[in-house]
């Protein structure tokens, strides 16, 4: 079925749509309607933000409305950072997994030109939009292979102290293949530690020393920096330009009083240069954030379960591992307060339990 065939009216209702939004903002500067191979509605569509013209792609899938439209630059060109890969989908507000069928081709338009303002600030600088997608920690780490491990404790420890500090830092470093791993240790001179870390000593690890700098300026050209080789490490870091003429370069970790932390291993290059390797932040309270879901609110739902057999007590014990505290269930046999508290005393604690009568049978809640 052809959307634009079978809904007439949809079809002029986007037609009206993108003639407006052309009509109310000079930031769009062209509006082309074509049609693939496949019969799908393409609209190619100009938008100029900051001086620079940047052509995209509207397309409509054969499903729309049901499915949202793909907006897409031309050429293999990276374009934003919510961006399937160069040259690929953007990842607006709506996606297939919010999408309303209300939403027009015009309305994805000025929501990718407002991805792309917001990325492009006025003074040069890159902005960073935030994500609307909820990842665990877990997934965050899979590619993340140099990590900074900071036990609880280590940032707390600088309270009271100046907000514009150097301060040097001891780390203990594992490695396995292509993973490095960092873990602070100390935090001050040995001898006159600010913080020492309560974790056990690591077998077999290899020992780092560096600086961790408080600062007050913005660190924005350091934190953007992707790693690699530098020429003048000292105008990222000028702070630290007295101590970087040493034949070993420093561990570096970065405290902005905006509350940006980053961390980069400096090594030198087979070039002779500084190389910068930037490693991952991971707190220790970070650790308990076992998966993606508001437990908060989890924790306050009801749930109901109709059949606790094979299937609906492992659903139930998923659902109580993951915070939910309240629960009604319905099966045929019966339940014994007695008997599955002494069974899981932690999924089935004795207090508030109460056993009524259902039409198949006893439930519990």
């Amino acid at each position: 079925m052809i959307w634009w065939l079978a809904d007439e009216a949809r079809a002029r209702l986007e037609k009206a749509a993108l003639v407006a939004l052309q009509e109310e903002h000079d930031w769009l500067t062209g509006v082309r309607v074509r049609f693939l191979d496949n019969l799908q509605l393409c609209v190619d569509v100009e938008v100029v933000h900051g001086g620079e013209k940047i052509p995209l792609a509207v397309i409509y899938p054969l499903t729309f409305p049901d499915t949202p439209p793909i907006v897409m630059p031309y050429g293999e060109r990276r374009l934003s950072e919510h961006q399937y890969g160069a040259g690929g989908e953007l990842c607006l507000q709506w996606r297939p997994d919010n999408w309303d069928a209300a939403v027009t081709g015009a309305m994805m338009v000025e929501s990718a030109y407002g991805l792309i303002a917001a990325e492009r600030a006025p003074d040069g600088r890159t902005g960073a939009v935030p994500s609307d997608h909820r990842t665990s920690l877990a997934a965050e780490l899979r590619f993340e292979t140099w990590r900074l491990m900071v036990p609880e404790g280590a940032w707390t420890s600088l309270e009271g102290h100046l907000s514009e500090m150097v301060v040097k830092i001891s780390l203990s470093m594992t490695a396995r293949h292509t993973n490095r791993v960092a873990h602070l240790t100390a935090i001050g001179a040995p001898g006159s530690e600010l913080w020492i870390s309560p974790q056990p000593v690591l077998k077999n690890a290899g020992t780092r020393t560096g600086y961790l700098l408080r600062t007050r300026q913005d660190m924005s050209a350091l934190a953007q920096h992707g790693g690699g080789e530098i020429d003048d490490l000292s105008k990222l870091v000028p702070d630290l330009a007295p101590l970087l003429g040493k034949q070993e370069l420093p561990f570096l970790i970065v405290l902005e009083e905006g509350g940006r932390r980053i961390a980069y291993d400096i090594q030198w290059s087979r070039n002779g240069l500084p190389l910068l390797i930037p490693y991952r932040m991971i707190e220790e309270g970070e650790l308990a954030k076992r998966s993606a879901s508001n437990r908060d609110v989890i924790s306050t739902r009801h749930v109901a379960i109709v059949g606790c057999g094979s299937i609906g007590s492992k659903i139930a014990a998923s659902l109580a591992r993951s915070a939910v505290r309240r629960f009604l269930l319905v099966d045929e046999d019966v339940f014994l307060q007695a008997i599955l508290c002494a069974t899981n005393s932690t999924l089935w604690p004795s207090d508030g339990i109460r056993s009524t009568r259902s039409p198949t049978g006893f439930s519990r809640s």
